[in-house]
């Protein structure tokens, strides 16, 4: 029907029926992804365009593709080259790429939604690599769009999380696949989001379980000392951010959690409480101490959400963290320690109560008054006690 209508409405410019034919082609491709593929009609579309360039005299024009994230690809330019695509799927799809960035540009608001459906046709013939750059472009245009607009937010949200499970996805099968540099630039973008889209921050909850998701491929695929001092410097950078979820948790506490791990495709390569990620995040400077808005420190979610995971455990424990901490309905850790074993772990670490804390238990033993009267600072860590 749409065909028909290009073809025989007067009045429409060569040039623009051309390019509608393409796009039509690109539309095809898109839609249904969880169809089998039809390319002959994808490319006979792209037959029909290149048949009335040549009728009119209309070269394709001569465009050099960017490096990012295009990759050199060079449009078809004779019908033998479209042919030919016709048994190449990853050459139909980088086609598609092409035209997208060609006709519609990257101010056209239909662009990301079309390219980040081209970067899921790439994912499913295994070419991972370019459907995770054509996220990052997308990422790039979205994010730009979101610091003048917040109604762009959902989308960013849903590129931000198909990163966190393409992250999972891909190492599962070939970690080699998945490029340091790629996780890194991803984190760079989420944290300037937080930081630019005041959209973005009010969507922090998920946010902050993207980012987990983020430093967790980032330890899979550091490989060299550099790659390592890299993962240090990011992590700083996650922590000075400070921060905090609505119901108060940091990232320590949602690391913690067992919760946390639900997003990803396959939850043994970003598993969730996560050893590594805790130690990372305490060795930036996140405290281990810090309480959510039910006064629960890190170890209270670990043992009610985080199975009590024993490497987790004995590494805040070993932290320092504080074991007489009371959340707000007045348990510590021993409390709810659900086995004999755990409580075994937690007595054994059993740390000499400080005089900071032993001066904040006997405050709240005799219900003395302190609100204040100490420094602000001091106030949840009596709070705690």
């Amino acid at each position: 029907m749409t065909r028909t209508l290009i073809n025989t409405v007067s009045g429409f410019p060569v040039k623009d029926k051309i390019e509608a034919l393409e796009m039509l082609g690109v539309g095809l491709l898109a839609k249904e992804l969880s169809r089998d593929w039809d390319i002959t009609a994808v490319v006979g579309f792209w037959h029909e365009a290149l048949a009335l360039r040549r009728t009119h005299n209309l070269a394709v024009p001569n465009i050099v593709p960017r490096e990012f994230p295009l990759e050199y690809f060079l449009e078809a330019r004779l019908p033998g080259d479209l042919t030919e695509f016709e048994a190449n799927p990853s050459a139909v799809t980088a086609q598609a790429l092409q035209i997208c960035d060609r006709v519609l540009g990257d101010k056209h608001s239909r662009l990301p939604s079309l390219l980040g459906t081209i970067g899921e046709r790439f994912a499913q013939i295994g070419e991972f690599c370019r459907s995770l750059n054509i996220w990052l472009y997308v990422l790039e245009i979205q994010l730009k769009s979101l610091s003048s607009s917040p109604d762009g937010v959902d989308d960013v949200l849903n590129t931000f999380r198909c990163f966190a499970d393409a992250f999972g996805f891909v190492l599962s099968r070939s970690g080699s696949v998945l490029h340091f540099k790629t996780v890194y630039q991803v984190i760079k973008s989420a944290l300037h989001g937080l930081k630019a889209c005041p959209a973005l921050y009010e969507s922090r909850d998920k946010m902050m379980v993207y980012v987990l998701h983020y430093l967790s491929a980032l330890l899979e695929v550091a490989s060299d000392e550099r790659d390592v001092e890299v993962v240090m410097e990011t992590a700083k950078a996650v922590a000075w951010a400070g921060l905090r979820s609505t119901t108060g948790s940091t990232l320590l506490h949602l690391a913690s959690n067992s919760r946390t791990e639900e997003i990803s495709s396959l939850k043994e390569h970003l598993h969730f409480p996560s050893l590594r990620v805790c130690e990372l995040l305490m060795d930036s400077g996140v405290d281990q101490s810090a309480v959510d808005g039910d006064g629960n420190t890190a170890l209270h979610i670990l043992l009610t959400k985080g199975h009590a995971e024993r490497d987790v455990l004995s590494c805040l424990l070993n932290a320092g963290a504080h074991m007489d901490a009371r959340n707000s309905s007045g348990k510590t850790i021993l409390d709810l320690a659900r086995c004999e074993k755990v409580r075994r772990v937690i007595q054994a670490a059993d740390h000499v109560p400080g005089l900071q804390c032993l001066a904040a238990r006997k405050i709240m033993a005799e219900k003395l008054h302190f609100e204040g009267i100490v420094p602000k600072r001091l106030e949840s860590f009596i709070q705690m006690h």
